[in-house]
């Protein structure tokens, strides 16, 4: 009889984050623990503890402050904390959640699970079952930038996997599910998160996590080798940097491609955040903005591009900035395919330039008579910066034509 693996939502997400981290994660020794996991673990089971029989988490800090110190004085060396501090914070972290917890004793704390749907086993474990319908899953988070909204729930692989576990089980038709935040830090906090899953919603929803899991058994199966695996390198930097980068090897040019597109999303979110409040003031004055006309539907606005159009124009400027930074145009070119997979390849083609050609055709143009200094051939330029943006600065000026032979030196932040 064939092993099947069974899939947890932690696989669904490594699997959407990087397929190669993911494969590096399954089929490689187990990582060492690093403080992060230690911090969530023991927050686990002083929580767990307390909801049995109200044991007060401060009974746990004497123990956790020596295995802190015993494991990671490297860690709590870099972060300038002594093990008693750091353990103090995640107790009063502990106590930060505690109200926003049901009252003891807990009946369902802990329970693993298994369910088959659409010819996939998922497995998980529920931290905490209460008041028939209500999941709560701890989290401990370094910072409020990870905590998950509400919205996101509606699509989170962990809340539509446990919710649909409950449903099947139970026979119900809706589930609370919710997320418990506890964030360590001079000023701990706590937050829940909570969502409404119906049945009707997870149904909907839970199809395309059901074959991306059919996807993930097949490649735990065959093993595959984790680099023949499609990468994601805005994965790099995430969650406090990936532990493989040293076995995935991405390229300076694929880091940097990396960056703008992250540095482009904030941009966007900034944008469409400054938009939604315009909006809203649009909608506060019945549809007219302040020295405007009503809207008239059907009459596209002159202005504006059509998507077409709007996506050819950030393609180029996505260009000029790769090629700024010394990209050759073949790689601009593979960057640009594959951030603009809309666009036809000879679209593509025609929005990336020339390196000395970088400017739109309506911006002014160089003076004439400047004459760079070229470096001597063979020149090693080294570059080192905490800083990618005053690194890619650096770049600018030694172009490959110059024949210089660049190191570049990228830092996490």
């Amino acid at each position: 009889m064939t092993w099947i693996p069974h899939v947890s939502p932690t696989q669904v997400d490594d699997f959407n984050l990087c397929e190669r981290k993911w494969a590096f994660r399954q089929f490689s020794p187990k990582e060492p623990p690093n403080i992060g996991a230690f911090r969530g673990d023991s927050g686990h089971r002083i929580l767990e503890a307390y909801g049995k029989d109200r044991t007060p988490p401060e009974i746990h800090e004497a123990n956790l402050a020596r295995g802190l110190a015993s494991r990671f004085s490297e860690d709590l060396a870099e972060k300038k904390i002594s093990a008693e501090d750091y353990a103090a914070r995640i107790i009063a972290t502990c106590n930060k959640m505690i109200p926003l917890l049901p009252e003891p004793p807990w009946e369902r704390i802990e329970e693993k699970f298994s369910f088959e749907i659409g010819g996939v086993t998922f497995c998980g474990r529920v931290d905490l079952q209460y008041e028939g319908n209500a999941i709560r899953d701890h989290k401990f988070s370094s910072s409020a930038d990870f905590v998950k909204t509400p919205e996101i729930l509606l699509t989170d692989s962990q809340a539509l996997i446990y919710s649909a576990w409950k449903m099947v089980t139970e026979g119900l038709s809706e589930v609370r599910f919710e997320l418990g935040y506890g964030i360590p830090g001079k000023k701990p906090r706590a937050i829940v998160v909570p969502q409404v899953m119906t049945a009707e919603h997870v149904d909907a929803m839970i199809e395309p996590i059901v074959e991306r899991s059919k996807e993930i058994v097949r490649l735990r199966l065959a093993r595959p080798d984790p680099l023949s695996l499609t990468p994601n390198w805005n994965a790099c930097e995430a969650f406090g940097g990936c532990p493989y980068q040293d076995r995935c090897k991405p390229s300076a040019e694929d880091l940097i491609a990396a960056k703008f597109d992250r540095d482009e999303a904030k941009q966007e979110k900034k944008t469409m955040g400054l938009l939604n409040k315009a909006k809203a003031k649009v909608a506060e004055t019945g549809g007219v903005a302040q020295g405007g006309k009503p809207d008239e539907k059907g009459k596209p606005d002159p202005g504006v591009r059509s998507d077409d159009g709007h996506a050819k124009k950030e393609c180029f400027a996505h260009a000029a900035k790769l090629l700024e930074v010394g990209l050759s145009r073949e790689d601009v070119v593979t960057q640009c395919a594959k951030k603009f997979v809309g666009l036809p390849a000879d679209a593509i083609e025609a929005c990336v330039p020339k390196p000395q050609a970088i400017n739109p055709p309506d911006s002014p143009k160089e003076p004439e008579g400047k004459v760079e200094e070229k470096a001597p051939k063979g020149t090693k330029a080294k570059v080192k910066s905490d800083d990618l943006g005053g690194m890619v600065k650096s770049v600018l000026a030694q172009f490959k034509e110059q024949g210089l032979t660049v190191e570049i030196v990228i830092k996490s932040a």
